[in-house]
């Protein structure tokens, strides 16, 4: 928790709050989420998906490119029992963006 604490509030862009969410088998949990701040400096506001794939495209940080990190948080999502197909779209288009190509 400290290593994702020290990540995910390095700028202060996000505000830590707990969530219900429902996992495998529809049981209800609490899941701490990192919500963004919308009155942050760094907050880009709505983006459509192609908006958002340019910026996951382009994303690099201290630990590496974006799509990376997008990759890496789907299949631990999947091994979980998540699926996030906004997410999956997002990266689908980033990685053809990457790659020169047109998204579908």
């Amino acid at each position: 928790l400290d290593t994702l604490w020290q990540r995910e509030m390095l700028n202060h862009v996000y505000r830590p709050k707990f969530v219900p969410i429902s996992v495998a088998g529809n049981q209800r949990v609490q899941a701490l989420a990192f919500v963004a701040d919308t009155t942050h400096r760094q907050f880009v506001g709505e983006l459509d998906v192609d908006g958002r794939a340019r910026l996951v495209a382009q994303g690099v940080g201290q630990r590496g490119r974006c799509v990376d990190y997008i990759r890496n948080t789907l299949e631990h999502m999947r091994a979980l029992g998540v699926h996030d197909p906004h997410l999956a779209r997002i990266l689908d288009v980033a990685v053809g963006l990457e790659s020169g190509k047109k998204p579908k």
